[in-house]
């Protein structure tokens, strides 16, 4: 592990922020042997000064802190930068904190002492994250293009057929005038013969919050990114752009990096964990039942209440004819799921609970392949792998059956309302009370507390 953590942070500068000298002088000897650039910190003020002086790429901090504590100096920073990775070091007694750090973009969330292995496993990933942002950065600039210009435009077509990202090349009328084989594999050949104009381009365009809507605007903004429906499955890309001279006059480059899982794990980081800790504190709050129900309740209401709401109808439409048979599948695994319920009533038994296991396995495997659907799928293919877990059956044996056969009922609504009858008008209308289920299951029999554990591990 540490030889890949090294490899990765070999160009990042980090910023450590403590407080207590024993842990600053410990961790800075650690550091210094990692990242060729370290800057530190013994406040939150310091280390905003710091973080304002050069280009930071990884911040870690501690949260109680004299003078500006690590909650504040967060605030500060995001103020500037909102995408900066930040890992926060954490003592027990800083839990009321956590969800101030969630709403604030917190990378990761590491208790205090710091277990070697779990700190290293946490730094890795986020490296691994940063370094993956900088190849999409790269992909954008676009070197090749500095070629381009000084090309013919049958050199123009030769160069960019190489590059490994999708390319379109459009005339000043904004009819296209070719497409690289990176480009061409994203279609259909259907596809590819009506695709004549940016206009065209704009037809595999999914419109979402915070994502361009059509390709025209791509050239006014920096850092654009596009939701794009294709033949089996939706991808997000970032959009480069540029102009150039050619013999037939000005064209127009447009290069897709594809930063799919990148933006999943940004929104799985966000969202997850959000949800994570509302059911965890409503753990620690209270204890009967009765309460926790409503709690979880309340977070079903709330998901149900969004703002941005997307309908059934809206969703289905805009689905290909090969993922809507994919989906066929999911009402043989719910029958599968109904013979091993039916079976674990009758016989409480591990061998039981490991077929139920692999049933939730292959419904989260289906319907992650829908990128809007990948929290559900994370959290049961996070479940079923809890239950294959299992070594003993000492435990509240009728509470899980009970909150099992309530996740399948869950399920299958689900399904019918959205991909069957297409009555939902909000399709992550059951995404929260899905994920609060699974997660119970877990709080309730993984022997886990709401303060208890080592680590939350937000990706």
């Amino acid at each position: 592990m540490i030889e890949k953590i090294l490899k990765l942070a070999k160009e990042c500068k980090l910023l450590y922020v403590e407080d207590d000298k024993d842990t600053m002088a410990n961790m800075r000897e650690l550091f210094s042997s990692i990242f060729p650039k370290l800057y530190t910190a013994s406040n939150g003020k310091e280390g905003l000064e710091a973080f304002k002086k050069d280009d930071i790429d990884l911040i870690i901090t501690d949260i109680n802190m004299p003078i500006m504590n690590g909650i504040e100096m967060i605030k500060a920073i995001r103020s500037v930068n909102s995408q900066i990775p930040i890992i926060v070091t954490s003592a027990y007694s800083d839990k009321e904190y956590l969800l101030e750090s969630i709403f604030l973009g917190v990378d990761r969330y590491v208790n205090k002492p710091l277990d070697e292995e779990v700190f290293y496993r946490n730094l890795h990933s986020v490296l691994l994250s940063i370094n993956r942002q900088k190849e999409a950065k790269e992909y954008e600039k676009l070197k090749v293009l500095s070629q381009i210009n000084e090309a013919s435009l049958s050199m123009l077509k030769e160069t960019v057929d190489i590059y490994p990202s999708p390319t379109f090349v459009f005339k000043e009328d904004e009819s296209l005038e070719f497409i690289n084989s990176a480009a061409s594999d994203l279609f259909s050949k259907d596809s590819l013969k009506g695709l004549k104009t940016i206009e065209n381009l704009n037809d595999f365009i999914l419109e979402r919050k915070g994502f361009i809507s059509s390709f025209k605007s791509v050239g006014k903004e920096d850092n654009l990114k596009v939701v794009f429906k294709l033949l089996n499955s939706v991808k997000i890309f970032l959009v480069s752009s540029s102009k150039i001279d050619s013999s037939s006059g000005e064209l127009h480059v447009i290069s897709l990096s594809d930063i799919t899982r990148l933006e999943y794990e940004k929104q799985k980081s966000q969202n997850l964990s959000s949800y994570l800790h509302d059911i965890l504190r409503s753990l620690r709050r209270e204890d009967s039942k009765k309460s926790t129900q409503k709690s979880y309740e309340n977070i079903r209401l709330t998901a149900m209440h969004k703002e941005d709401k997307e309908s059934a109808k809206e969703y289905i439409q805009s689905l290909s004819f090969e993922i809507k048979e994919e989906l066929d599948e999911l009402g043989d695994i719910e029958k599968e799921l109904k013979d091993g319920l039916m079976e674990l009533e009758e016989d409480f038994n591990l061998v039981a609970l490991n077929a139920i296991s692999t049933s939730f396995s292959k419904y989260a495997k289906t319907i992650s392949s829908l990128i809007d659907f990948e929290d559900v799928g994370y959290s049961l293919e996070n479940l079923a792998q809890f239950l294959s877990s299992l070594t003993s059956t000492s435990f509240n044996q009728d509470k899980m059956l009970i909150l099992l056969q309530s996740i399948l009922e869950d399920l299958i609504q689900w399904r019918e309302m959205i991909f069957v009858k297409e009555e939902a008008n909000d399709i992550h209308y059951l995404d929260a009370s899905l994920l609060s289920s699974c997660l119970q299951i877990r709080a309730d029999f993984g022997g886990e507390s709401a303060d208890g554990g080592d680590e939350l591990e937000f990706f």
